[in-house]
């Protein structure tokens, strides 16, 4: 176990600047592990207790979110904390270090919104997990004839598997923000869960912004 007993998980993809900021002041009393986005060239600030990682191409609503997540939640654990907050480059907290730290002493509460998903309404939408979804999603982008090649034939290609097959319901699934925060107990029964569980990671490779529904869904299982 390192001295902090908080482990900050920080995914950033742009504004270097302002995650640096960030970074300089949350490593004052925690542990920072940072995936950086594959794509970008961002400059992260070198200290003994940030831990930097540059491993996937992190495009918007793919699995990769997801597959961030499990590796930063994976190092981490590894050194052992008593709390995992996941948190973007962009957020800014309102309160100091020290007011997180005595919040979160004695505090076995896991903190995790969910609702569930049902044909019905509610949030998030049933097509997410009904109909396949590239992992690396293009969009139109004026300046560049290349991307929007890309995105025509992916559109293609993806509305027409959709027509063919429609993705099974395998059991009630669960959506909320990506954004989480757990103890150490907790993220021991997740991995304990995927390992048990080898299916359960693959179901969300072709499913949009699985990272919203993922761990939800663990937790209700």
């Amino acid at each position: 176990m390192y001295d902090s007993k908080i482990a900050v998980l920080l995914v950033v993809h742009k504004n270097e600047n302002q995650a640096n900021r960030l970074i300089e002041h949350l490593s004052k009393d925690f542990d920072i592990y940072v995936h950086v986005d594959k794509r970008c060239s961002l400059k992260i600030l070198k200290k003994n207790n940030v831990y930097v990682y540059k491993k996937y191409k992190v495009c918007w609503g793919s699995f990769n979110q997801i597959a961030t997540t499990l590796y930063l939640l994976q190092k981490a654990y590894y050194n052992g904390y008593e709390r995992y907050l996941l948190i973007s480059g962009q957020d800014l907290p309102i309160k100091s270090n020290n007011q997180i730290e005595l919040f979160f002493e004695n505090n076995n509460k896991e903190y995790i919104s969910f609702t569930k998903v049902s044909a019905q309404g509610g949030w998030p939408i049933m097509n997410r997990l009904t109909k396949y979804y590239p992992n690396q999603i293009y969009f139109l982008n004026k300046e560049k004839t290349f991307y929007n090649f890309l995105y025509r034939i992916q559109k293609k290609i993806f509305c027409r598997l959709n027509k063919m097959k429609t993705r099974k319901l395998e059991y009630d699934f669960y959506g909320g923000s990506n954004w989480i925060n757990f103890t150490h107990a907790c993220v021991s029964k997740i991995f304990e869960f995927l390992n048990k569980n080898r299916n359960y990671i693959k179901r969300y490779k072709w499913t949009s912004c699985a990272d919203e529904i993922f761990f939800q869904t663990i937790e209700k299982h």
